[in-house]
């Protein structure tokens, strides 16, 4: 961030006049201004090294998945995999 907040820190970077370094593990992202990690879509926990438990996904997996029928979503997405037999975005009709 420049003086003004008008200026956009090259990724890894944080602060104003972009010269401190980001510590983010591989599964974080950097908040431009303050250098907090936050983990990416898809993990949670402790330097963002768990994947989400089935179930849930999204940033911090805090999102909960909507399919029916027991099938498995994607951790980052949501998106349901549908079952032999079923379709829709929740697996919600059966075919």
């Amino acid at each position: 961030m420049g003086n003004n907040c008008d200026i956009l820190c090259p990724n890894g970077y944080y602060g104003i006049g972009c010269d401190a370094q980001c510590r983010c593990p591989e599964n974080a992202i950097c908040n431009p201004m303050t250098g907090a990690c936050v983990c990416k879509s898809g993990y949670h926990g402790f330097l963002c090294r768990e994947e989400c438990k089935k179930g849930f996904y999204g940033p911090n997996c805090d999102k909960k998945c909507k399919c029916e029928h027991n099938a498995p979503c994607n951790s980052t997405t949501g998106c349901c995999k549908c079952p032999n037999g079923y379709i829709g975005a929740n697996c919600e009709q059966g075919n």
